[in-house]
């Protein structure tokens, strides 16, 4: 029998050959991740650019007034500029956190006012300040003549540089003082002539439990002079047994002005709440005692200045209905911790 024949191998497959677009791709994902990353480089630097110039501190806003805003930055520095006007910076005493709160509180009032009578009292009461007035007004802060116009440029070259404003921003916080007390000055010349008056006397303190041990010692009997001597903070009227004087509703603080004006002769208010107004000094309470009334009482030069004061106020409030104030830096912690940190 024929031996059978072993079949030859199969070949083997031929090698697989590498295409030059297969051989191409991974460079060509490089590039591509390449351009990617610097794509979202320079967009990164621009957001944060603008995030830094636009939201972020220094730039941040800290308040709101009708379309014009405050940056955190210059806020600071108002801030630090009132400080050193009330002589509490570079004293060397350490300033607690209430009087920051305090003082920051009242440059917030300070710059609406500021905006809101640059704004509304050339439109509302047709008032306007010359280039002229606000160099005047500088020269007489600094204590120089115009006339000598190299000393008045040093001087306000140094007050720019201790206050730390450019001088528009100097500019514009003179103008508004300026504007200020023109308003005021046209408010005092509307002050009527004569007022329903109350004759009054008061103890102020500072906390309730003082104030009740003051109506405690005053409804056992004990004089009210002696008591005020004793127990009132208010240091205008403690050394005269409590006696303010004749006084209008103007003078009294809003929150209980009508209440003291209902009150009879000879009666006694119990402990009202006191923010530090025209009346007191400082916060805390007061218990006042009306001695006498009279309707259509003359007024005094100082009682005309209240009057006109407190419709200022009044008008002022008006504006804030025209141009509402936001505030970012009372209600911002972060904010409110940049701005006195760079403050102090």
């Amino acid at each position: 029998m024929a031996k059978k024949r072993r079949p030859p191998p199969a070949p083997l497959p031929p090698p697989k050959r590498h295409t030059r677009r297969g051989t191409d791709w991974r460079p060509q994902i490089a590039v591509v991740a390449g351009f990617v990353a610097f794509v979202l480089v320079v967009v990164g630097v621009i957001v944060y650019g603008w995030w830094d110039s636009q939201v972020g501190p220094p730039h941040a806003k800290a308040l709101r007034v009708g379309d014009t805003t405050v940056n955190v930055d210059f806020f600071s520095r108002r801030l630090n500029v009132t400080l050193q006007e009330f002589g509490l910076i570079g004293s060397g005493q350490q300033i607690d956190s209430n009087t920051v709160g305090a003082f920051t509180s009242y440059v917030t009032s300070l710059l609406e006012q500021e905006i809101l009578v640059r704004q509304r009292a050339p439109v509302d009461l047709g008032l306007t300040v010359t280039p002229d007035e606000v160099e005047g007004e500088i020269a007489s802060r600094l204590s120089v003549s115009r006339d000598d116009a190299v000393k008045f440029q040093v001087a306000y070259a140094a007050e720019l540089k201790k206050k730390d404003l450019s001088d528009k921003e100097y500019r514009e916080m003179v103008e508004a003082a300026v504007l200020s007390t023109k308003a005021q000055d046209g408010f005092v010349r509307a002050a009527p002539e004569a007022a329903d008056q109350v004759r009054i006397r008061l103890i102020q303190v500072g906390a309730r439990e003082d104030a009740d041990k003051v109506l405690e010692r005053l409804n056992a009997g004990e004089d009210f002079a002696v008591v005020a001597g004793e127990m009132s903070a208010d240091t205008n009227t403690k050394d005269k047994g409590g006696e303010k004087g004749w006084v209008t509703i103007e003078q009294l603080e809003v929150s209980y002005g009508a209440k003291v004006f209902a009150m009879d002769a000879g009666q006694r208010s119990e402990p009202l709440e006191a923010q530090g107004g025209s009346l007191t000094t400082q916060g805390g309470f007061v218990i006042i005692e009306v001695e006498e009334k009279e309707a259509g009482r003359p007024l005094e030069s100082d009682q005309r200045t209240a009057v006109g004061g407190r419709y200022f106020a009044l008008w002022l409030d008006e504006q804030r209905t025209v141009l509402p104030t936001t505030n970012y830096v009372l209600t911002d912690g972060e904010k409110y911790r940049w701005v006195v940190e760079h403050a102090l």
